[in-house]
């Protein structure tokens, strides 16, 4: 028997910042009730009437307090789960300093090689 899909999955956004052969992570929070307590990369839900790269673009603004210059063509990725749908970016421009803008939301932010952000 197999599990059931649920009819409405959540969308969401990730961004895949990379400077100097590095990739930005932040860790979700313990308290979040949605994944806590992962490293992953920013990005959040689409919210109603938004786009993909709308809710990329403002979600990176909320959480890391930088603006999107222009995102690729494509996606690199697209993953369909059994609660949630995601869209995967790959982010190389963007004006400002990424920082922890959502300390709620997440409790530290770093910058990874690639050997190291995959364990």
């Amino acid at each position: 028997m197999s599990a059931a899909i649920p009819e409405k999955r959540d969308l969401v956004v990730t961004g895949i910042l990379m400077r100097d052969s590095k990739v930005l992570l932040c860790h979700r929070s313990a308290s979040r009730s949605w994944y806590p307590n992962v490293w992953g990369f920013p990005g959040g839900h689409v919210e109603e009437g938004e786009t993909d790269t709308i809710a990329l673009k403002r979600e990176l603004r909320e959480e890391l307090a930088i603006e999107l210059l222009e995102t690729q063509d494509l996606p690199v990725a697209r993953l369909t789960f059994s609660d949630f749908a995601m869209t995967i970016w790959l982010v190389t421009e963007w004006s400002g300093s990424p920082r922890n803008a959502q300390s709620v939301e997440h409790d530290e932010i770093g910058w990874f090689t690639e050997e190291a952000a995959l364990g």
